[in-house]
């Protein structure tokens, strides 16, 4: 699992007011430190591509085991989104390969793949995966994919990763892809 590092601990300067630890912890993504919160979001989109991409991410499950139950819930994102498809033109998918999975062995599966993509990608060789993924990701799902990658908050080193432009700050993602623009 990847180390949690508190970043401060700085008394308050302020006589009145009493000290306490600073909540600003950061963890490793992509070889660099940042935010928790960025670190969860950077997760939550890998993830999401994972399930986009599959069953090409195959090889970046730890065990045969794993690769089985992620390609079970990948199937039946797929078939879900096929239903919504048939049901209505415009309506957003995106959120079915962004929601966490409802079973407890998915969701392990799911993020320890995620995670050990996000600390593999410290190094060129792992940045190409990273950046694979994506391309496969976007070949099945063009207008998901970029949603997913134009998360805000996702940190600007997955961004880079991910060979996208890192987004400048005030900036807008795209709009969320309906039923009928992901064909």
């Amino acid at each position: 699992m990847t180390p949690v590092q508190e970043t401060s601990f700085w008394p308050s300067k302020d006589a009145s007011t009493p000290s306490c630890p600073s909540t600003d912890l950061t963890a490793a993504s992509c070889g660099q430190q940042v935010p928790v919160a960025q670190y969860f979001l950077d997760l939550r989109a890998v993830a999401a591509l994972i399930f986009i991409s599959w069953p090409q991410a195959r090889p970046s499950a730890a065990t045969p085991t794993l690769a089985r139950v992620i390609g079970g819930e990948a199937t039946r994102r797929r078939q879900r989104v096929s239903d919504t498809l048939r049901r209505a033109k415009s309506a957003p998918i995106g959120d079915i390969f962004l929601e966490p999975p409802t079973r407890p062995m998915a969701t392990g599966a799911v993020l320890s793949t995620a995670e050990q993509l996000l600390n593999t990608a410290c190094d060129s060789e792992g940045r190409a995966a990273l950046a694979e993924l994506y391309q496969q990701s976007e070949q099945a799902r063009p207008t998901v994919s970029r949603r997913i990658a134009d998360t805000p908050g996702i940190s600007p080193v997955l961004r880079d990763s991910l060979g996208l432009p890192v987004r400048r700050l005030g900036t807008r993602p795209r709009r969320r892809a309906t039923a009928q623009e992901a064909r």
